[in-house]
């Protein structure tokens, strides 16, 4: 028995960190990762070119999503769809002789690693006890992220009243979803293949932070707003630079709804809510929430928009039973004839 050989007893791993580990005979290895994102990609690797193993990936509540074969040391991957944010698991298992040292990385995002595409064919060369695999090769579906020229929510579009991460930008790329002042990811563990600079809040969570942000650069999300009289909340951490004026200017549709003053917090993971009191938010569909960062040099998490009244339109209403109460109409009655 291993330490890991239970899914209550999950090793947690980071998304794009390589796993080294060996797999006993006949045994199990269970894997956790925290995921945001709609699309995972995993790659399993084995020093033994011998026997078959399996790798299977699982949602929060142990449903079975998808699983792969591996038959031999040519490295494999399975690509899933995460349909919710949360805990998801990975099973590594022995099936035949499949024992041995083996490496498993799991990606979150748009990025795949270019050791994906080719693998996939060959689960079945030697096993026997080995059908299903064929099915299996579907992992060729990879290029389906290919982004549009256009810009789109990253998972659907994202309703106000509530909290957008501000790493759910929107696909799309520089120019179109965002723009940063350099093509790296700084940080690099969520989107990867973005130029935001992400990096971990808190690595068990799956809870993300923009930060190196600079002057100029701004992010942008699909929303559907219900119109109305909003508070507006901003977690923000500042280490230094007192001298610099930094901002974060929120814009819905164009119109800019308020600016965020960002003073020093006294640490990168100093958090300090700022917020927007009573800020009228014009309601309707696929709106697009724009940040942009004034001055920069300091970390976002999210933004929480808190409806305190909502548009409303008043129409007359009319009543069935309306009462005058007692009419005069002076000397004369209707028609100018004395009464």
């Amino acid at each position: 028995s291993e330490p890991n050989d239970d899914r209550s007893l999950a090793t947690k791993i980071g998304l794009g960190t390589e796993v080294s580990a060996t797999l006993s005979t006949a045994e199990v290895d269970w894997y956790a990762f925290a995921s945001r994102r709609r699309r995972l990609h995993g790659q399993v690797a084995r020093a033994n070119a011998d026997g078959v193993s399996l790798a299977a990936v699982f949602d929060a509540e142990g449903n079975h999503l998808d699983q792969v074969y591996v038959g031999n040391d040519t490295p494999v991957a399975i690509t899933e769809t995460a349909s919710q944010s949360g805990t998801y698991f990975a099973e590594v298992v022995d099936i035949n002789q499949g024992d041995g040292d083996y490496t498993l990385t799991v990606w979150d995002g748009s990025s795949v690693p270019t050791p994906t595409p080719t693998p996939t064919p060959t689960p079945t060369a030697t096993p026997t006890p080995t059908p299903t695999p064929t099915p299996t090769a579907t992992p060729t579906p990879t290029p389906t992220p290919t982004p549009d020229d256009g810009q789109y929510p990253l998972n659907g579009t994202q309703d106000l009243p509530g909290t957008v991460q501000v790493e759910d930008f929107d696909e799309g790329g520089e120019g179109v979803a965002y723009s940063d002042v350099d093509e790296a990811n700084h940080g690099g563990l969520y989107r990867p293949s973005e130029g935001v600079d992400i990096e971990d809040r808190d690595p068990d969570s799956g809870d993300y932070t923009v930060g190196w942000t600079r002057d100029g650069e701004w992010m942008e999300y699909t929303v559907d707003v219900v119109g109305g009289t909003y508070d507006i909340a901003v977690p923000v951490a500042k280490n230094g630079y007192a001298d610099l004026t930094s901002q974060l200017r929120v814009s819905v549709d164009g119109t800019t709804v308020g600016t965020v003053d960002v003073p020093d917090t006294g640490g990168w993971g100093e958090w300090r809510t700022m917020t927007l009191e009573s800020v009228d938010v014009p309601g309707g569909s696929n709106q697009v929430l724009r940040l942009d960062i004034v001055g920069g040099r300091f970390n976002l998490n999210e933004i929480r928009f808190d409806l305190v009244s909502s548009e409303t339109t008043t129409t007359p209403v009319s009543s069935s039973d309306d009462d005058y109460g007692t009419q005069r109409y002076g000397e004369y009655g209707y028609g100018g004839v004395n009464n």
